[in-house]
């Protein structure tokens, strides 16, 4: 076996439980989606950190557009999207997860990437 071998296999497991968790949810988007207040702040991927320090919490709302809803909870602790990249944020998320495999998820959708208000409420 090559070193670096498995790697692939522990990433691809962790979608699956994931995927897993999202099943047990009574609706999937509690557990998929995340709320984030700007995808251009680093400070916004802290949010997932508030169980180890708190403090990074962020408060306000700190972009000019609102929360954007953020299409997967597994990616958000890698992702950082890129302003001036020639390819839309969402493209940008469906290219992150096609390298950390969260592309095998059925429920992996990035083009639920986009602003609170937009996003239909049940």
């Amino acid at each position: 076996m090559v070193i670096g071998e498995t790697e692939p296999a522990f990433q691809i497991e962790a979608v699956l439980k994931c995927f897993a968790d999202s099943c047990a949810a009574r609706n999937y988007r509690a557990h998929c989606f995340r709320l984030i207040d700007d995808p251009f702040s680093y400070s916004s991927s802290y949010r997932n950190l508030d169980h180890i320090a708190p403090f990074f919490r962020v408060h306000q709302v700190q972009s000019s557009g609102g929360t954007y809803v953020f299409p997967c909870r597994h990616m958000l602790q890698w992702f950082r999207a890129q302003k001036i990249h020639p390819a839309s944020v969402a493209d940008q998320i469906h290219a992150e997860g096609v390298q950390r495999y969260c592309d095998i998820c059925p429920r992996f959708q990035p083009n639920d990437f986009g602003v609170t208000s937009l996003i239909n409420k049940e």
